[in-house]
């Protein structure tokens, strides 16, 4: 014991409680959880996060969004291919539709209302009555017309006309001379083989305008 005592200084107590106080401090800081302000810069990296552990509860609000994202790895969405031609409002099946409309009171000047595929079609109502007139821009074309009056009842055929040798300076009128309530059709073949067929609804007068006529084509 008295060899004991002799080395039982104030130096040596005191060691001995500094290594008790930094081993206790040391297990305590293990033992708290490790902020962000602990972590050195780009310490954890990519391969030090456990499969799984980052989820989408995890991450902030608008933490990811466009800015972030290299679009060169993102594969198609699966219904994209779809929607790009869904979006090509002026192809349909590899087919082009165009719209068309002539609605103005008279006296009311020739107008070109569709120029698709080599067939132009100029509307003309002078006096309330509209004329349809098609001209081409390719020679050795072909063109015909037909109409039906939707008034009478049944409807009845009232016009149709061709031209097996429609040419460039050509006026080939595709409706006749009943103008009320018309529905018409005309079919167009190019010199160079490009289709055109026009559907048209000829008014005789709706909401105070009486030079009305309203269609579509489809160009192939």
């Amino acid at each position: 014991m008295k060899q004991i005592r002799k080395r039982i200084t104030y130096a040596n107590v005191m060691s001995s409680i500094a290594v008790f106080l930094i081993l206790g401090g040391a297990t305590a800081i293990a033992a708290k959880k490790i902020g962000t302000k602990q972590l050195r810069a780009n310490s954890v990296t990519t391969g030090k996060i456990k499969k799984g552990a980052v989820t989408t509860a995890k991450i902030k609000d608008n933490a990811v969004n466009g800015a972030k994202v290299d679009e060169s790895t993102l594969g198609e969405v699966p219904s994209a291919a779809r929607a790009t031609i869904a979006g090509n409002a002026d192809k349909v099946g590899g087919n082009s539709l165009v719209r068309f409309s002539f609605n103005q009171a008279s006296p009311a000047g020739p107008t070109q209302v569709l120029n698709l595929n080599g067939l132009q079609l100029i509307a003309n109502c002078p006096a309330g009555i509209v004329t349809l007139t098609a001209q081409t821009t390719v020679n050795d074309s072909e063109i015909s017309a037909e109409n039906t009056n939707a008034t009478a009842n049944p409807a009845t055929f009232s016009f149709g006309a061709f031209d097996d040798s429609f040419n460039v300076g050509d006026n080939f009128v595709a409706n006749g001379a009943d103008h009320t309530d018309i529905l018409g059709r005309v079919f167009f073949t190019s010199g160079t083989f490009n289709e055109v067929e026009v559907f048209f609804h000829e008014e005789d007068s709706i909401g105070g305008k009486n030079c009305v006529m309203n269609g579509y084509a489809i160009g192939s």
